[in-house]
């Protein structure tokens, strides 16, 4: 299998692109999207596993 190294990828308010999802434009700096470019892949990745053992899921 290939390893593959991923730079950090900062999305800032005055260089990011439109969104659209379902066919509508979204405001990616609205409270209800900003989790999803305001952390690190690492700090999200290790939010959803903490999430699962909470739950007591297995991933």
């Amino acid at each position: 299998m290939d390893d593959y190294i991923f730079e950090e990828v900062k999305i800032k308010k005055t260089s990011s692109p439109d969104f659209i999802l379902n066919n509508k434009e979204i405001d990616i700096w609205s409270e209800g999207y900003i989790e999803f470019h305001s952390k690190s892949i690492i700090e999200y990745i290790r939010d959803v596993l903490l999430e699962f053992e909470k739950k007591d899921i297995d991933p």
